[in-house]
């Protein structure tokens, strides 16, 4: 991949660390083998032998190549949305593989008060309002750290403001509240993979977290919110169980 970011790096420490064996990362490419699909807007990546785990699509319209083998979880609503079109039925388990993130990394530390992290994109990385935030005292994670070194700072901050959903997820899923802002028009997929994240966390409407450049840091951490609920850890996990089985039976 061009862009080694944290999501994806993490997808392939969770399968591994849960299944307990070494795990083969592709990208886009066909493999015309079984495989599967875990953490990321890759949807779109699936074809007839794919196992999907908790992916979801980057937007709407954006299908697999052919439908998958199974999808013993997706990333949420929006996403089963799209999958019953090609006539793929809703799975039970909803939810992104990256709230696992806490199986392969210790609990998070004491964050010290007032500290505001800002997550932007990689695409987003030069953006003005990412050295204002640096200039006015947030601490900027880069998206394309090492995991270890992303999550250490991650859990100093006290809230998260992030343009990379996997800055959301992960905060989330440790525990931080976490607002969205929109930096640019240059994240690919625009609005969709957010608001199908948010949806399977129950947060909706006016309850979204967005903020934009236009909110100042603080009014903009003022609106970081904790998930709406918690995603069913011990579903994802019997899921990716259920898509070992499959892959091992081909």
């Amino acid at each position: 991949m061009s862009h080694p970011n944290v999501g994806d790096v993490a997808s392939s420490l969770i399968v591994s660390k849960l299944l307990k064996r070494d795990v083969l990362v592709f990208g886009p490419e066909p493999l015309h083998a079984p495989n599967l699909l875990g953490i990321g807007s890759i949807l779109n990546w699936a074809d007839a032998n794919s196992v999907v785990w908790g992916s979801g699509c980057i937007a709407v319209d954006a299908l697999p190549q052919a439908k998958p083998r199974a999808v013993v979880a997706a990333r949420g609503p929006l996403t089963c949305e799209q999958l019953q079109r090609i006539g793929v039925p809703a799975p039970v388990v909803l939810g992104d593989p990256g709230w696992l993130i806490g199986d392969v990394y210790p609990l998070p530390r004491s964050p010290e008060q007032n500290l505001i992290a800002l997550i932007p994109h990689y695409a987003d990385l030069t953006h003005p309002f990412v050295e204002e935030a640096r200039r006015q005292g947030a601490v900027v994670i880069s998206p394309l750290m090492p995991v270890q070194a992303f999550l250490d700072a991650l859990t100093t901050a006290e809230v998260i403001i992030s343009s990379s959903l996997h800055g959301v997820v992960f905060a989330h899923a440790l525990g931080r509240p976490a607002a969205w802002i929109e930096l640019s028009d240059r994240v690919i997929g625009g609005r969709f993979k957010f608001m199908d994240y948010f949806a399977s966390v129950s947060l909706v409407g006016d309850a979204v977290p967005r903020v934009t450049t236009n909110d100042s840091l603080s009014s903009a951490a003022k609106r970081a919110v904790p998930a709406g609920h918690a995603v069913d850890l011990q579903g994802l996990r019997e899921a990716l169980s259920m898509a070992e089985t499959m892959l091992a039976s081909e």
